[in-house]
């Protein structure tokens, strides 16, 4: 598990973009009890290279959603 910084590194996106993922409900993070921090996970990361290389291929992140909920 990695923190909102690290998976930023990994990625390359940035944190605004990811905490903007979450809130559009593209990705979903599991959460420290003690602090409410989030956290991701292997499958998160690779969610996120598949987002950024289907923003770089200028898809809509509407199209993303329907694509990461099976639609």
């Amino acid at each position: 598990m990695v923190t909102i910084k690290e998976a930023e590194l990994l990625t390359g996106i940035t944190r605004q973009n990811i905490r903007y993922y979450e809130k559009m409900g593209i990705i979903y993070p599991s959460r420290e009890k003690e602090n409410q921090y989030r956290k991701y996970n292997k499958d998160d990361i690779r969610r996120f290279t598949l987002i950024y290389m289907f923003r770089k291929l200028d898809m809509p992140l509407e199209e993303n959603r329907k694509i990461f909920d099976g639609r």
